[in-house]
């Protein structure tokens, strides 16, 4: 079972491949669309979304023209 809050040493990454959920810390699967932060299903990046994400969400830098 995962815990509901995110640990902290969880963190985004630069790609899924090898990446962590930031939400729980199991593997990540899925990605925010906008700003690439990975998770592992989307029940962890629909709660991390709920708890303040929708508020911090950006695209990367270097995806800002």
């Amino acid at each position: 079972n995962r815990s509901r809050g995110a640990p902290p040493d969880a963190g985004p990454g630069a790609s899924r491949a090898g990446r962590t959920c930031s939400w729980c810390a199991s593997p990540a699967a899925v990605q925010c669309s906008l700003c690439k932060q990975a998770y592992c299903d989307p029940d962890c990046q629909r709660a991390d979304w709920r708890a303040g994400h929708r508020f911090e969400c950006a695209p990367p830098d270097d995806a800002r023209p």
